[in-house]
């Protein structure tokens, strides 16, 4: 949370935090925080590990998350 605001107090773009987001908890929980939620890693682990199957729950799970 600190740094999320350091950095709007520093800049006027939105912000968007990515390090360690891989469920939709952690996702819920940035997104209460800040403007966008970056979860690219944990797509690519996803289609390795299931395809594009794996993929589609995943997102679908991230979406119904971020419904605020």
């Amino acid at each position: 949370t600190e740094t999320v605001e350091r950095v709007r107090a520093a800049s006027s773009v939105p912000v968007a935090v990515g390090f360690g987001i891989s469920t939709a908890d952690h996702a819920r929980a940035v997104a209460e925080i800040a403007d966008g939620v970056i979860v690219g890693s944990r797509v690519v682990r996803a289609a390795g590990q299931g395809g594009p199957s794996a993929v589609g729950s995943l997102v679908a799970e991230l979406r119904d998350a971020l419904q605020l």
